[in-house]
């Protein structure tokens, strides 16, 4: 999040939502959905801290 504060747009924005191994049990896929919801939320996160830093009104972004 701080790098994207900070304007480097390096790196990659998304989320591999392929990698389920088929023999994955129930347990690991969730643990596997649950990691990728984190990701995302950091996205988000990261996305929300650049638009405070540029003086964007938290409310435009929803």
């Amino acid at each position: 999040a701080e790098a994207a504060v900070s304007g480097d747009t390096r790196g990659s924005a998304t989320v591999d939502m392929t990698n389920f191994g088929a023999a994955a049990t129930p347990q690991e896929q969730l643990k596997q959905l649950q990691d990728q919801q984190q990701q995302v939320q950091n996205l988000i996160d990261a996305l929300e801290d650049m638009a405070r830093h540029n003086g964007i009104e938290p409310g435009s972004l929803r």
